[in-house]
């Protein structure tokens, strides 16, 4: 889902949430490819099955984020976009190998020892996480209320020319609060250390990560930033895909050309 010809600078890693695949996000690639950025999806499942630490430990976690950034490397990219569940994964390959700049999109907060007190009232339990996995566009109309038509569409279209399909998460893995405490603290740590420009994005209307606790999670970081996108849940990308990208491209933009490598 990229052109390798696209400068360095310009070639971003994304790594997909629970349940969702790169075709998720094909609508956005569509606008980043059109301001010269390049978005390579890496396959979650098959990279967490590759590796040999305990299963949810951060030992997991580290091994993730060494063989992603070897292969970042190789292809030459220096930012990294986690999603969701991925948010944790693409922190720890911050500052390796190029790495010069994190995007995480509506991280989940108890993956980064933070509590999230009570759901934010009125807002759909659809938006509230990841979901099962959808093909159809009926599917995908019933997880994501707020995309628009043509979106769902593409991300149909995508998914059936393989761009990945959709994986089922089993309901005892799908609760944020069920990864062991000692892993989500050290996440936490990792944050609060990390140097590295940080962006924080969340959707306006996401009960999984309200603004007020975004903010507070950005400003963990040492140069973290928060943006929010408008009428979006948990998956903006889904719900908002241009405006993401261009939430995304203006940020990155800013921190490639200050000269302190930092965004107020």
């Amino acid at each position: 889902m990229s052109d390798l010809s696209f400068p360095t600078e310009r070639r971003w890693l994304l790594l997909p949430g629970l349940g969702q695949t790169g075709a998720y996000w094909a609508p956005v690639a569509r606008w980043l490819a059109a301001d010269g950025i390049a978005l390579l999806a890496a396959d979650m499942p098959a990279l967490a099955a590759a590796c040999t630490a305990p299963r949810g430990s951060y030992d997991r976690l580290t091994e993730m984020a060494h063989r992603l950034a070897d292969a970042a490397a190789e292809r030459g990219i220096s930012a990294v976009v986690g999603h969701s569940a991925g948010a944790p994964a693409a922190l720890l390959t911050t500052g390796r190998r190029g790495i010069r700049a994190t995007m995480l999109v509506e991280p989940v907060p108890e993956h980064f020892g933070m509590s999230l007190s009570a759901p934010r009232a009125g807002v759909p339990d659809l938006m509230r996480g990841d979901s099962e996995p959808a093909e159809s566009v009926q599917a995908l109309r019933r997880l994501h209320p707020l995309a628009a038509e043509t979106t769902l569409r593409a991300i149909a279209a995508a998914t059936t020319a393989g761009w990945g399909r959709p994986r089922s998460v089993p309901a005892s893995s799908a609760g944020a609060g069920r990864l062991p405490a000692a892993r989500a603290r050290a996440v936490g740590d990792r944050l609060g250390a990390t140097a590295t420009p940080v962006l924080v994005l969340s959707g306006a209307l996401s009960a999984m990560l309200p603004g007020d606790l975004a903010r507070v999670l950005a400003g963990q970081a040492t140069a973290g930033t928060h943006r929010t996108v408008a009428r979006a849940g948990h998956s903006p990308h889904v719900d908002r895909p241009r405006e993401t990208a261009a939430a995304l491209t203006a940020w990155h933009d800013e921190v490639f050309t200050s000269p302190s490598g930092q965004v107020s």
